[in-house]
């Protein structure tokens, strides 16, 4: 796909775990739905450079339990290598190149790098890597997104974008159930664009919309994709709220 400035963009900040490739697909499933193109945000982990740039400083490898030193050059050549596997694996998973990406450097926390970023972009957290896979190629799946979870304000003006995101992946794919958690409940003719044909709708109409409570329902997320405004996130300590997405089972969109 062409460069095109005008088109919306969702950020990706990657830090030393990477990404793996189901979640990488379903990136690109919500990115092509979504018409968006793609910001990876390579992060490197500020304490391991500044030790790297220590003198004499090395570290145990796993394998055999060896010593080498570490340098900064390598912590560098980890950040490029990321984006060769993250280019590699985009290519066979979009092929017709459907969804373009570009990667910048910074460093730092992964959630504070992104909602740092300046204007209104949308940002895609991938669930943090518990276990690394052996190595093995990865076959895509046909239906990216079976469950889908979406937190409204409550304010029309937040939670259009979120009911409109959640609208198109739930049109072009093949989610099996839609879950609303809401501060009351909400109107029919809001939500009836999603009581699609197939689609189990489950609204929740008693959330309460305070810090403790949205990091809780973060924390115990088991929906494939949560996405929610991002209102409600500027409203949680990011420290708190890195806590909560290190334990989340699925990926978490931030919409604008």
């Amino acid at each position: 796909m062409g460069e095109n400035h005008t088109q919306a963009t969702i950020l990706v900040p990657i830090d030393n775990q990477g990404v793996s490739p189901a979640t990488l697909e379903l990136l690109v499933h919500v990115a092509q739905q979504l018409d968006r193109r793609l910001l990876g945000l390579i992060l490197e982990n500020p304490r391991l450079q500044r030790v790297a740039e220590l003198p004499f400083t090395t570290e145990i490898l796993l394998t055999g339990a060896r010593e080498r030193e570490l340098r900064s050059e390598q912590v560098m050549r980890h950040s490029e290598s990321l984006v060769r596997e993250v280019r590699r694996m985009l290519g066979e998973l979009a092929p017709d190149h459907l969804v373009s990406i570009n990667f910048e450097f910074a460093s730092g926390n992964r959630l504070r790098s992104a909602l740092s970023r300046a204007g209104h972009l949308d940002i895609f957290l991938p669930r943090r890597l518990r276990w690394q896979a052996a190595a093995e190629r990865y076959v895509p799946r046909s239906q990216p997104v079976k469950s889908i979870a979406m937190i409204l304000s409550g304010r029309p003006e937040d939670d259009a974008p979120v009911l409109a995101a959640t609208r198109v992946v739930l049109g072009q794919g093949k989610a099996q159930q839609v879950y609303v958690f809401a501060r009351g409940r909400p109107l029919p003719e809001l939500l009836a664009p999603l009581a699609l044909p197939g689609v189990r709708l489950c609204v929740q109409s008693e959330l309460v919309a305070e810090p403790v409570a949205l990091t809780g329902l973060i924390a115990r997320s088991a929906y494939e994709l949560l996405i929610l405004p991002r209102v409600l996130i500027a409203l949680i300590d990011a420290g708190v709220l890195d806590q909560a997405l290190d334990t989340a089972a699925g990926q978490v969109l931030i919409v604008s």
